[in-house]
Parts: structure tokens; C-alpha cells; sequence
């Protein structure tokens, strides 16, 4: 609380909102950040953790890239970092992750990559393809080839391709069960990352 004077003279309290920087420093605790990746869809979640002197971690926020999101990376650093420390800051876990089919009226969202070259194409089947086969499609034309022709001749190649709408939440919900989490366990990932 701040005591300010208002126009007529009088004193009163104001509350004052301290910013992120002095709320991190009540809680005195380090931050890192992590994001998990897939080469289906780039970015699934960043993750925001937070250790203690002592390196326990105490918090983990979640931001989850929805496949309809442009990735931002400050965008998700902000989103995780809000949520870890709302789970520091009032010690407990919220907002658990909704994994329930069918929310949508879209299922599958469209996406293409092109072939500019033989590693863009070896690439596709070595890492892309094995993951689309795993996903269920909403017809059997899930894949599509195309081939352009640009102005000079050259031949391009366009994959096209189709992912369901829920596939971070699935990926994400494998690893957490909350966006906003107090005391967690750390990962296998978490262990590797920051050496616990």
C-alpha cells in the first residue's frame, strides 16, 4: 500500500501492483525456460520453471502452441511465466490441461512443406512421416504430393498434409497435467536440461 494525495486534498492508500522483476525477487528464485518441438508442427508447449537456492523446483508454468497459433517466442515465455508464478505465488497447481476430443468443429488443420532439395525430402520421410502415420486422418487423402513449375522450369515439390487440431494438447498432456503447477516432478527432459 502507497498513501497518495487525491485533487481535494485528502490522503489515501493505493495499492500499488509490483512488477514481475520485484514479484521474482520476493519469491527469490532463478528461471529457465525450455520448449518442446515437433518437426510436424514446430512448436508444442515452452515450459517456465523456477529453482530455489537450494535448485528444487518449486513452479512450472505452461504455455501450450495451439497448431493455429504463429509461434512467438515471447509470446510463450510470457504466457509460462505468468502461470509458474501464479502456481509460486499462491502454492498450488491449477488449470489442468483439457484433453477432451471433439472441442472443435475443425478436427484437422492443413499443412504443407516444400522439397527444395533431396535432405528436405529425406527429412520428410525420416521424420515428418512416421509421425503422420501415427495421427488419425479424416479421409485417406491425408497426403498429397504437388508438383510446380516455376517461370524458369524448375520442377518444385509441395507436400501437403493434415494434422489434427488437438495434436499439442495430446503431446503436451503425455508429460504434464497442469498449465500452472507448484512442487513438481521434474521430467527426464527437466533432469537432462538442468542437470538434476
Amino acid at each position: 500500500m502507497k498513501s497518495k494525495t487525491n485533487v481535494e486534498g485528502s490522503v489515501v492508500n493505493v495499492k500499488v501492483r509490483k512488477t514481475v522483476e520485484e514479484r521474482l525477487d520476493d519469491l527469490q528464485v532463478s528461471v529457465k525456460y525450455y520448449r518442446h518441438t515437433s518437426p510436424v508442427t514446430q512448436n508444442i508447449f515452452t515450459a517456465c520453471v523456477f529453482f530455489n537456492i537450494d535448485k528444487t523446483m518449486i513452479a512450472r508454468g505452461v504455455a501450450i502452441c495451439s497448431v493455429l497459433d504463429s509461434f512467438s517466442k515471447a509470446t510463450g515465455r510470457g504466457i509460462a511465466l505468468s502461470r509458474a508464478l501464479k502456481a509460486a505465488e499462491y502454492k498450488v497447481s491449477s488449470e489442468p490441461i483439457n484433453n477432451q476430443p471433439y472441442r472443435w468443429k475443425t478436427l484437422f488443420v492443413g499443412r504443407s512443406m516444400r522439397m527444395r532439395n533431396d535432405q528436405d525430402l529425406d527429412f520428410f520421410n525420416g521424420e515428418v512421416l512416421p509421425i503422420l502415420s501415427g495421427l488419425k486422418a479424416d479421409d485417406k487423402n491425408w497426403i498429397k504430393t504437388l508438383t510446380e513449375e516455376d517461370s524458369k522450369g524448375n520442377k518444385k515439390v509441395k507436400i501437403l498434409y493434415k494434422i489434427p487440431r488437438d495434436y499439442p494438447l495430446k503431446e503436451t498432456v503425455k508429460v504434464f497435467k497442469f498449465k500452472s503447477e507448484f512442487m513438481p516432478d521434474p521430467t527426464d527432459t527437466e533432469k537432462r536440461l538442468f542437470l538434476l
